[in-house]
């Protein structure tokens, strides 16, 4: 029941800062990004994209590792599905605050990141119900035998679906400065929410 709780609150906050990102049109993480392009062609909420990507990626990690593990897909599936629903949620919720300010933009795409990566950090320590986005990286890894290869084939299989829908759509969303923030302070984000996330009794 404990991991279920701290299950519950790494959605919670992915979901939330996910929002926040989305708010201030600055950018988002690779995966996120992928989603809201998706989201912009097909005029759907971004939480709705999340969910049909990681349906998609699920069942290419699945060809790729040439396996089905029925308990995990079932698992992975109720996080994607409500890491979806609750940011279809933040996003209403945010959709009538007013952020003109660019600085404060700023501020708020990188307090959303922080959140996200919160999120993450409680996920990762609790190891259960992994994203279906990070199965299909962990396939591409343990496929390639290469853990750098495999990270940068899957992100750049997310920039691809940008690239791909933006040019269909006429116009690249979803990326921006909270992008790059993404990609340069990801790394040392997480690792400060793991020493806090460590402390905790999981």
């Amino acid at each position: 029941m404990r991991k279920l709780y701290y299950l519950t609150i790494s959605i919670m906050f992915n979901a939330l800062g996910t929002a926040l990102m989305v708010k201030t049109d600055l950018g988002l993480t690779a995966w996120g990004s992928s989603a809201y392009s998706v989201a912009n062609y097909f005029d759907l909420k971004i939480g709705t994209a999340f969910i049909i990507l990681s349906v998609v990626f699920y069942i290419v990690a699945c060809m790729i590792m040439k396996e089905f593990q029925g308990v995990n897909a079932i698992l992975s599936f109720a996080f994607a599905f409500s890491f979806g629903l609750f940011v279809n949620i933040f996003v209403d919720i945010f959709s009538g605050l007013n952020i003109s300010s660019f600085p404060l933009r700023i501020i708020i795409n990188l307090l959303g990141l922080y959140i996200l990566l919160f999120g993450v950090a409680i996920h990762l320590k609790i190891k259960i119900a992994l994203h279906p986005m990070d199965v299909y990286l962990y396939a591409l890894q343990k496929k390639l035998k290469n853990i750098t290869l495999g990270t940068y084939i899957a992100y750049f299989t997310a920039f691809i679906i940008v690239v791909l829908f933006g040019a269909l759509k006429g116009e690249i969303v979803g990326v921006g400065i909270g992008t790059l923030c993404t990609l340069l302070l990801s790394g040392i984000i997480l690792n400060l929410n793991d020493m806090i996330v460590s402390k905790l009794t999981i």
